[in-house]
């Protein structure tokens, strides 16, 4: 097998805002999952993203970094809004600490707030994160998956519904006439009009309240379609790289000790 190590440069559109949701159900890992291979044993839960949306940084999207902060910060922490936390005073030191914590790979429980949406939306922490998406860079080093069949879009889609369906919430790497070079993360999988459909979070689009599968993907013989709120279908490419594999391990050996 011949690997080919790419250095990718993602560039990604528009941003788009809208309201903060203020509740989230509880998030209780199934270490009886962990007992199945490269099954999380945590689900991705709807009500849960970051409250801003993917922006730009010297003339580049910041898509794939979005994405993958919100992927760690879903699997990797914590919310206990029953315990208390004030942010009145200096707490930016213990915000660092527990980010710090969740890059390094560690399970973090943060008091005083119900969801990601919320913890994002405070006006002391949101720089912090978005300072970490722009540290990430828009440049890295991965190798694609080897997957089998000669369509590769459709190779990809179907192991992204393979992986979510373990309840990971993989990175996509995907690129379109209308979307360009974009990323996302795969977090359901539903029935549609009667065919099945992966259900994606966008970086450029932040859910009203909740993630209702309002944006997807579905094969149409050998093409993959991305439907988009409120934007123009569109046939994309697909890819997924081993950089997810790596960040899959990470989250495997926090979450199932």
């Amino acid at each position: 097998m011949k690997w080919l190590w790419l250095i990718l440069l993602i560039s990604c559109g528009a941003r788009e805002t809208q309201e903060t949701p203020k509740s989230a159900t509880p998030l209780r890992p199934d270490l009886s999952l962990c007992q199945k291979p490269s099954t999380l044993p945590i689900r991705s839960r709807e009500e849960d993203f970051l409250s801003f949306a993917n922006f730009g940084y010297r003339g580049i999207g910041r898509c794939r970094a979005h994405a993958v902060l919100t992927q760690k910060l879903l699997l990797l922490m914590r919310f206990n809004p029953e315990a208390s936390f004030n942010c009145e005073t200096d707490c930016l030191s213990m915000v660092r600490e527990w980010l710090s914590d969740v890059e390094e790979g560690s399970v973090v429980t943060v008091p005083g707030f119900k969801n990601l949406a919320e913890f994002s939306a405070h006006p002391e922490i949101q720089p912090l994160l978005r300072g970490m998406i722009i540290s990430y860079g828009s440049r890295y080093s991965a190798t694609s998956v080897p997957l089998p069949g000669p369509a590769r879009s459709v190779s990809v889609f179907h192991e992204v519904i393979r992986r979510v369906k373990k309840n990971q919430i993989p990175y996509v790497a995907i690129n379109g006439s209308f979307v360009g070079n974009h990323g996302v993360l795969g977090y359901a999988v539903q029935k549609q009009n009667g065919m099945q459909v992966l259900c994606v979070r966008d970086p450029n689009i932040v859910p009203l309240d909740q993630e209702k599968c309002e944006n997807f993907m579905w094969q149409r013989g050998e093409d993959i379609v991305y439907e988009r709120t409120q934007r123009p279908q569109d046939v994309i490419q697909l890819d997924l790289k081993s950089d997810e594999d790596a960040r899959l391990r990470t989250y495997l050996k926090a979450l199932c000790r």
